[in-house]
């Protein structure tokens, strides 16, 4: 199959290509975005928040390009310092 895209979107098949890939056979799937980590791989977020960014460099090898880091109940004065690790952050290939 093909699969075509311009400027990183998804596009209708054109009739002719500026570039052709061929992936030798691997799978073109779309990634998933997970909307509740509260850790993962042994960390966990309520305990060490401050390793978000090694759970999300661990993730997209299992699919998950993108994802919502979260922590479970706790009490009310634990929020304050865990939240701020917990902040939107930029992605990349990386």
């Amino acid at each position: 199959g093909e699969l075509w895209t311009l400027n990183g979107k998804i596009i209708l098949p054109q009739e002719k290509a500026d570039k052709n890939i061929d992936v030798q056979g691997l799978i073109i799937a779309p990634g998933y975005i997970d909307l509740q980590v509260n850790g993962g791989f042994g960390i966990d977020f309520s305990v060490e928040a401050n390793q978000v960014k090694q759970v999300a460099r661990l993730l997209p090898r299992y699919g998950v390009i993108a994802f919502l880091p979260t922590l479970v109940s706790l009490e009310k004065k634990q929020y304050s310092h865990l939240l701020p690790y917990l902040q939107p952050c930029p992605g990349g290939a990386h």
